[in-house]
C-alpha cells in the first residue's frame, strides 16, 4: 500500500502536470472504485470542473475542485497517477481517465483494483479523514505526543500502535 512518502510523492507530481487544467470529460472502468456515487454521477459531477488545489492527507490525496468539492483518493495496493497525450499511452490498468480540455489525459491506475475514489463536499465527509491521528510531519507530532500515546494505551504493541491511523495518519509497513 502507498504510504505517506509515496502519497506525497503524488501529490507533488499531481501539483506540477494538472493542477490548474479542466475536465472535459471522465472514461470509468472500473465502477467498483467510486465510494459513495454512482459512475453516472460521479463523471456527470467532474465534468467542466476545474482542479484548482491539492494536499495529502495520511494515505489519502485530497483534490480540490473550482466548486469546492473534493476528488478524494486512496491508492491501495499499487495505485498510481500518470499524466500523457495520446490515448495510445494509456498506461495498463487505467480504472479512471480523465481528460483533459488541454488535449492531455491523467489516470488513476490500480492494478489490483482496491483503489478507493470519493467525491465529496467536505473531507470531512470521509470516516478515515475526520478520525485519522495527527501527521508526523506535522507541527503536533512530537516526542511527547508519541510518548504520551504510549502511555495511554500501554497494553497494545507498539507496531500496531504506530500503524493505526486513527492514532498517527499515514505510516504503514514499508
Amino acid at each position: 500500500m502507498p504510504e505517506l512518502p509515496e502519497v506525497e510523492a503524488r501529490l507533488r507530481y499531481f501539483r506540477r502536470t494538472v493542477l490548474g487544467h479542466c475536465i472535459e470529460r471522465v472514461i470509468i472502468t472500473a465502477p467498483n472504485m467510486i465510494k459513495n456515487l454512482t459512475p453516472r454521477v460521479f463523471a456527470g459531477r467532474l465534468r467542466g470542473r476545474c482542479f484548482v488545489d491539492a494536499s495529502r492527507r495520511g494515505k489519502y490525496l485530497i483534490i480540490v475542485l473550482d466548486d469546492a468539492r473534493k476528488l478524494i483518493l486512496h491508492f491501495g495496493m499499487g495505485g498510481d497517477l500518470a499524466y500523457y497525450q495520446l490515448a495510445t499511452e494509456r498506461p495498463d490498468y487505467t480504472r479512471i481517465e480523465f481528460i483533459l480540455t488541454n488535449g492531455w489525459r491523467m489516470a488513476f491506475t490500480c492494478p489490483r483494483k482496491i483503489c478507493r475514489v470519493m467525491l465529496v463536499d467536505e473531507s470531512t465527509h470521509v470516516p478515515a479523514l475526520r478520525e485519522m491521528g495527527p501527521e508526523p510531519l506535522g507541527v503536533s507530532f512530537s516526542l511527547s505526543f508519541l510518548a504520551r500515546l504510549i502511555e495511554e494505551w500501554p497494553r497494545r504493541q507498539i507496531k500496531p500502535l504506530l500503524l493505526d491511523q486513527r492514532m498517527i495518519a499515514g505510516v504503514g509497513n514499508i
